[in-house]
Order: C-alpha cells, then structure tokens, then sequence
C-alpha cells in the first residue's frame, strides 16, 4: 500500500533524493502524458469530433489536477513549490516540443517558448500569493502572541 504523502511512481526514482526534483520530474512526466494524449485523441480519433467541448475541458481539468500536485505538496514552502513547479513544466514544454515534430499545426496556436511561460508565470503566481499569505499568516500569530 502507498503512503499517503507519496505520489504514485515516487519509488521507482528514488535514486533522485531530492524530493523537489523527484516530484517535478513526475509531475511533468504525468503532465506530458495527458497533454499527448489530448492532442492524440484529437487529431487522431475523428468520430469523437462531436464531444470535442466535453473532451477539452476533460484534458484540461486533467492538466489542472496535476499540476496542483507540487502546489499541495509544498503548500508552506513557496520556493519549494516554484523549482518543482518549473522544473515539472519544462519537462511538459519539452513533450509539446516533440509534439510539433509530428503535429505541426499546433505551432499556430502556441509556440514552445510562449508556452513554457505560461507555466511559469502560473507557478510564479501561485507561489508568489503563498509567500504573502504565509507572511500575513505569521504576522498575524505574532501580533495575537504579543502581550496587551
């Protein structure tokens, strides 16, 4: 049975000690695999053309699931966060990279540098805002710890 704060596929890195880049790696490879599946599903399955709002928003949900796996397990650890964020999106820019190779047209709707912002950005603001709400928090347990 699997521990509760482990994620699935955790034992077979061990070798990566470090759980920020243990938990990014998985993150992303877990990531690439949904993203390749959206884009193969939908270039190469046409009859389900006719769902194609319901698959999107399937995928994306799947997507956005995931990748609060690094928010939920750093959630006091805002730096922590950020480096298994990137490092979880960069390996997902590399899956859509290698996806151009063969699916060309997605070039037109995002390039890979454009995309690898987005992740970024989106774990800079997510951390970001756990940073402030952690100094807010412990501000406010020093003021209420203060005698009056």
């Amino acid at each position: 049975m699997v521990a509760p704060h482990r994620i699935p596929g955790e034992r077979w890195l061990q070798r990566l000690h470090d759980r920020i880049l243990r938990t990014g790696v998985l993150t992303g490879v877990y990531l690439g695999c949904i993203l390749f599946s959206w884009v193969w599903i939908a270039n190469r399955i046409p009859r389900l053309e006719a769902w194609a709002g319901m698959r999107n928003q399937f995928f994306f949900g799947a997507l956005l699931v995931l990748m609060s796996i690094p928010v939920l397990r750093f959630r006091s650890e805002p730096g922590k966060l950020f480096v298994s964020g990137v490092i979880a999106w960069t390996l997902l820019t590399f899956t859509y990279a290698a996806m151009l190779m063969r699916f060309s047209l997605l070039e037109s709707r995002m390039g890979v540098f454009h995309f690898f912002l987005v992740g970024t950005v989106f774990y800079s603001f997510i951390a970001s805002f756990e940073w402030v709400l952690l100094m807010f928090l412990t501000a406010r347990q020093m003021h209420n710890s203060q005698p009056r």
